[in-house]
């Protein structure tokens, strides 16, 4: 089997890489900005106009993994979130139909969701409100999905990822910045004194995921641990798992929080998938 990997050099996406190297039976092509001297390199940015140009002439399957997320909302942010996440699933999905392509796997975000309405697990059946232009964009790609599904025919399945954590994740989100302070012993300031939470998902059980979309499932997943754990709860379990001496510092309540967790139980029927790491275990490699 022939396999595009975009975003093969990312955090998710080079955990992706990995997975699909160790297995001999797939031709495996990496599409990414700048080569590694890595087999199969396409070193080519998605945002560029001749995308399809320069991709093989045949593929079997592609996991879109390549993507956008802005550290800040601005029009510039914006256009390129836009360009990467929902204008190159686009030319990815019409060089699908020139290609050969038989399945599409599409790494989406809990994003989508924006602020739940209700409390409790979110689940596939609750519309979508984005509330910034990277959730805007993946659902666009989600909706593009759909779309080629009805008119081509190709397996299309997107997952909508919930906070993915682990070893080599970006150092500015709250995890790396909490276990950096537990490793140095310093205060860890907490606002709102910590009741917000999310849904963590370890990056082995994300790639297991992708792993399982390949082969099987159609439309749209959540891919989470299936519960809430609180900003204090991530913080008391780092310093927890370095043994550190940091103490929590409580503070007001500042600027908005997209506080949700994820139904994962369609995952489980459609994807024979679930998480297997838990939050200690995954937060001792951190």
């Amino acid at each position: 089997m022939r396999i595009l990997l975009t975003g093969a050099s990312g955090f998710l996406g080079g955990a992706i890489a990995q997975h699909l190297s160790a297995d001999a039976d797939h031709e495996f092509f990496r599409l990414q900005r700048g080569s590694r001297g890595q087999p199969n390199e396409i070193n080519v940015d998605l945002t560029d106009p001749d995308l399809a140009r320069k991709l093989p002439g045949r593929m079997d399957l592609i996991v879109h993994a390549g993507a956008c997320v802005p550290e800040k909302e601005s029009g510039a942010q914006r256009d390129v979130a836009m360009a990467t996440n929902a204008e190159a699933t686009l030319k990815l999905l019409e060089y699908s139909v020139q290609a050969g392509v038989k399945r599409f796997v599409y790494v989406s975000s809990a994003a989508v969701y924006g602020i739940p309405l209700a409390a409790g697990a979110v689940g596939e059946d609750v519309a979508p409100r984005p509330d910034n232009f990277y959730a805007l964009s993946k659902l666009a790609g989600e909706l593009m999905l759909e779309a080629y599904t009805f008119v081509h025919g190709i397996e299309t399945v997107a997952l909508r990822f919930s906070y993915i954590y682990g070893k080599g994740m970006r150092a500015s989100g709250v995890v790396s910045k909490f276990a950096a302070m537990a490793r140095a012993g310093a205060s860890i300031p907490l606002f709102n004194s910590g009741t917000d939470y999310f849904d963590l998902v370890h990056l082995s059980d994300a790639v297991r995921a992708v792993a399982s979309a390949m082969q099987r499932g159609s439309g749209v997943y959540n891919i989470g641990s299936g519960r809430p754990t609180s900003v204090l709860e991530l913080a008391m379990a780092l310093i927890e798992v370095n043994g550190s001496t940091s103490r929590i510092e409580k503070l007001p309540a500042t600027g908005k929080y997209h506080s949700k967790y994820l139904d994962i139980s369609k995952a489980g029927a459609g994807l024979d998938w679930a998480p297997q790491v838990g939050l200690r275990e995954g937060l001792r490699e951190i």
